[in-house]
C-alpha cells in the first residue's frame, strides 16, 4: 500500500510528498511543454505578529526546541489550521482547555501520545523519542517556565509567527497554487502493511503532463464571481454549489490543493454530486451528503493527487459540492480555499468510479472500546480483473482504526489497507491492487465509544460512519452509485 502523505509523512487527504526546494519551501509542478503549474509551499510573514527569534522562549531549553520546532507550525500566533490555541507562552500550556476539564500540558501529554489522534497531527514531523522524553519529563514537573536558549534552533529556524525568527514560515505543504519553479517528481511512500502480491505496475499515480489539462478552480467563495468567503467566528461546515456544462464523459487526471487561509481552515471535500447545484451558491451544512459521490479532499499536510496515466476519474455531469470545514478562533475573515481540477481534454481509456464500501449497521454501546464494526462488498463485474487504485477511510470522533482485507478466492487473504484513524486528520492512500474472480473486500471500522451513550449511524459528528471510499476501475466495478445498505451484493 501506498500512503498518500497528507502531511508530508491528511485529508486528508491524497496525495504523496515532494522534496523541499532548499529555502524552506516545497514544490510539486504540473510539468509539461510550454511551461508548468507549480504548486507551492509558504506562507506569507503575519502582519504585526511579535517576532520569536529560535532558541528564544518562555520554557526550559530543551522543551521550548521541542516546541519551537514540532508544535508551533500550528499553535502558534496566530495559529493555523484551525488550531484552538497559541502555545508561546507559560501562561498559554497552563490555561485550561476548550472543555475546561484540565491544563492545557496535561491534554499534551494524552495527545502527544496517542496513536489516534496525535499531535503533531499524522504526517507532520514526528517527536522522536528523545523529544517525547524531553517533554513527558516537563509534563511530570507541571510544565514549568524557563529561559529560553541560545543559540538558535537550526539555521533559520522554525518561527511560530509566519516569515518571523531567521526567515522561517508556517509549513504549508503544498496548499497554494502558483507559478513558477521547476516542476520535483512526487514519489508516492510505501507503508510497512499494505498491498497483496497482485499488484498490476501500471496503476501506480502520475502526475499529468500540462498539456493534458484543462484546469478547473473549485474555491470557496461567496458568489459566482468567486468573491472570496466571509469566514465567521466559530466552528463551522459549509458547502458551495458548482454548476459546470460538462457531458457525461468527463475525467479528472488530478487535483491540486489550495490553502488561502491558513488559520481558520481545517479540511475541505470535493463531491460530485446528482442533485442539480446552484453555482455561487453557499450555506451551513452538516457534512453529510446522501447523494454526493467524494472524488477529492484535503487536510493540513496534502499535496496533490494524480492517477495511473491510463485511468481519469468520473467528474460526473457537471454539479459540485465544496464542503469546507472552518474553526476560526479569532475576529471574521475571509477565505478562498479549495482545490484546482485537472479536467482531461481527451478522455483516457480507462475510467474509476468511487465505491461506498462499508456498512451503516453501526451499533455501539456506551464506554465500551474496540468495538468492531465489519461488512463485505462482493465485486458486481465478476468477468474481468477489478483494479483498486485508492482508498479513502471516513469515520466520526470516535472512530479509531480501520482496515480492508482481499478474500481471494482460493481461501488466502492479503491486507488491502491497515490503518490508524484521526477524524481531526483524514488521510487517503494509494492502494493498488487487483481483484480476480471470487475474491472480494472486507471492510473492519474499530471504535472507542468513551460517551455513556449508544451511538449508531447518523450524519452528525456525535453519530458514526463507517465509508471507506473506494476508488476503482472499470468504472462502477465494485457497487453501483449509493448507500453500502443496497450496492454491495454480500
Amino acid at each position: 500500500m501506498i500512503k498518500h502523505a497528507i502531511t508530508c509523512a491528511l485529508l486528508l487527504v491524497l496525495s504523496a510528498c515532494s522534496p523541499s526546494n532548499g529555502n524552506g519551501a516545497v514544490t510539486t509542478g504540473l510539468s509539461g511543454s510550454g511551461g508548468a503549474l507549480g504548486v507551492a509551499r509558504g506562507g506569507a510573514p503575519a502582519a504585526g505578529a511579535p517576532a520569536v527569534t529560535p532558541g528564544n522562549t518562555p520554557f526550559p531549553c530543551d522543551v521550548g526546541a521541542v516546541l519551537q520546532s514540532k508544535c508551533w507550525s500550528c499553535h502558534g500566533s496566530p495559529t493555523n489550521y484551525g488550531a484552538p490555541m497559541s502555545m508561546l507562552k507559560d501562561e498559554d500550556v497552563h490555561g485550561k482547555t476548550k472543555d475546561g476539564t484540565e491544563m492545557i500540558y496535561q491534554r499534551m501529554s494524552e495527545r502527544i501520545h496517542s496513536t489516534s489522534s496525535p499531535m503533531p497531527m499524522k504526517g507532520f514531523p514526528a517527536l522522536t523519542a528523545a523529544e517525547l522524553g524531553t517533554l513527558d519529563a516537563w509534563i511530570a514537573q507541571g510544565a514549568p517556565g524557563g529561559a529560553g536558549c541560545a543559540p538558535a534552533v537550526g539555521a533559520g529556524g522554525t518561527s511560530p509567527v509566519n516569515g518571523s525568527g531567521g526567515g522561517g514560515s508556517v509549513p504549508s505543504y503544498g496548499e497554494t497554487a502558483g507559478s513558477g519553479g521547476a516542476p520535483t517528481p512526487v514519489v508516492p511512500t510505501p507503508l510497512p502493511d499494505g498491498g497483496g502480491p497482485q499488484v498490476d505496475p501500471s496503476d501506480v499515480p502520475v502526475e499529468p503532463d500540462a498539456s493534458e489539462c484543462e484546469m478547473v478552480p473549485f474555491h470557496a467563495r461567496s458568489d459566482a464571481n468567486d468573491t472570496k468567503f466571509n469566514v465567521p467566528t466559530g466552528e463551522q461546515y459549509y458547502c458551495f454549489g458548482f454548476h459546470k456544462d460538462w457531458g457525461p464523459d468527463t475525467q479528472g487526471l488530478a487535483f491540486y490543493p489550495n490553502v488561502d487561509n491558513h488559520q481558520v481552515i481545517h479540511h475541505w471535500l470535493l463531491y460530485k454530486a446528482i442533485t442539480p447545484q446552484v453555482n455561487g451558491s453557499n450555506s451551513a451544512c452538516l457534512g453529510f451528503h446522501p447523494d454526493g459521490e467524494l472524488i477529492a479532499g484535503w487536510a493540513p499536510g496534502a499535496t496533490a493527487s494524480f492517477l495511473p496515466k491510463h485511468v481519469g476519474i468520473d467528474l460526473g455531469g457537471g454539479d459540485y459540492i465544496l464542503e469546507v470545514h472552518y474553526n476560526n478562533t479569532g475576529l471574521p475573515t475571509q477565505d478562498g480555499s479549495g482545490v484546482t481540477v485537472c479536467k482531461a481534454k481527451t478522455a483516457r481509456p480507462d475510467t474509476a468510479t468511487v465505491s461506498w464500501l462499508g456498512t451503516e449497521a453501526i451499533i455501539l454501546p456506551p464506554m465500551q472500546t474496540g468495538l468492531n464494526v465489519v461488512s463485505g462488498c462482493r465485486p458486481n463485474i465478476t468477468d474481468k480483473p477489478i483494479h483498486i487504485i485508492k482508498v479513502w477511510p471516513h469515520m466520526h470522533k470516535l472512530g479509531r482504526h480501520m482496515k480492508a482485507d482481499i478474500h481471494r478466492a482460493d481461501g488466502t487473504i492479503n491486507p488491502l489497507f491497515n490503518v490508524d484513524f484521526d477524524f481531526n486528520s483524514q488521510w487517503g492512500y494509494d492502494t493498488p491492487a487487483v481483484l480476480n474472480a471470487g475474491d472480494w473486500v472486507e471492510t473492519t471500522c474499530t471504535y472507542d465509544n468513551n460517551t455513556p451513550n449508544t451511538v449508531t449511524f447518523g450524519e452528525s459528528t456525535t453519530s458514526e460512519m463507517c465509508y471507506n471510499f473506494t476508488y476503482s476501475y472499470p468504472a462502477r466495478a465494485l457497487v453501483t452509485f449509493g448507500l453500502m445498505s443496497t450496492a454491495c451484493n454480500n
